[in-house]
């Protein structure tokens, strides 16, 4: 005679229940997957393609003084830290532009830089730029221009640290800093000038003022005929009395074209 018992109606129940949750789990699991994957690509691509600021929030507090140490600082980056930076030294080119946008990018000076592509001696180069909103329509806008493939750097560092300075503040007009590659190629398809002067036509941004911290170009697209250019290659090379004194006489002139 067995002794033992049989088994309670709550210990068949947890077996059949804990199957029927394994069966719902196999049941939902590609139900979810399905539902997630292409909720992941939609916010994905919300994402990608959503608006994206000029530059952050946050850039009042990223703003910095002019002084000439950053631009020195600037200088060498560019001269000793990678050298050669033409077409002859594809590394030496891209680096450049890492730099530029790296340190003008949101989280150094606050920026949110845009790249423009395009092909120049059979390798990928690109202009970068850094927008300024200004109180005005955005289609109005100043251009400040510098070659960060020049053999000088000085006017790219200027720039840069002009930007710096300027960032988180209000003017007329929008600027755009201009970081160009390859500015006075021979063929316009290469030529950085002329690919962001399409690239703006394109988005139907008037150029008003062309501030060049760079020698005059040798051709003017024809989309900037109209524009008012401001040279200050002078201003570039007198170092008296002091670095200091031309980055701030830059920044006045680039105010100056914002507001006027």
């Amino acid at each position: 005679m067995s002794d033992s018992n049989p088994p309670s109606p709550e210990a068949t129940e947890q077996p059949v229940k804990a199957g029927c949750v394994v069966k719902a789990f196999i049941i939902a699991l590609p139900l979810g997957l399905a539902f997630m994957v292409p909720l992941s690509l939609w916010i994905y691509y919300q994402k990608k393609y959503a608006p994206q600021e000029a530059a952050s929030h946050l850039a009042p507090m990223l703003q910095r003084e002019l002084n000439a140490v950053d631009m020195d600082r600037y200088v060498q980056g560019f001269v000793q830290g990678i050298g050669d930076r033409s077409l002859a030294n594809p590394d030496g080119l891209n680096a450049a532009g890492n730099y530029v946008e790296s340190t003008m990018g949101f989280a150094n000076m606050g920026y949110n830089i845009q790249r423009q592509e395009f092909e120049a001696g059979g390798q990928t180069v690109a202009n970068l730029l850094a927008e300024l909103p200004g109180k005005k329509a955005k289609k109005d806008t100043v251009l400040v221009l510098a070659d960060y493939d020049a053999a000088d750097a000085s006017g790219i560092a200027s720039m840069m640290s002009v930007a710096h300075a300027m960032v988180g503040t209000n003017h007329n007009r929008t600027i755009h800093f201009a970081a160009v590659a390859q500015g006075d190629a021979a063929e316009a398809k290469a030529n950085g000038m002329e690919v962001l002067a399409q690239k703006f036509a394109e988005t139907g941004i008037t150029v008003a003022k062309v501030v060049l911290f760079r020698p005059p170009l040798k051709s003017t697209p024809a989309a900037w005929q109209d524009a008012e250019f401001i040279p200050l290659a002078v201003e570039l090379k007198d170092l008296t009395p002091t670095a200091l004194d031309m980055l701030q006489r830059l920044k006045k002139a680039v105010e100056n074209a914002a507001d006027k």
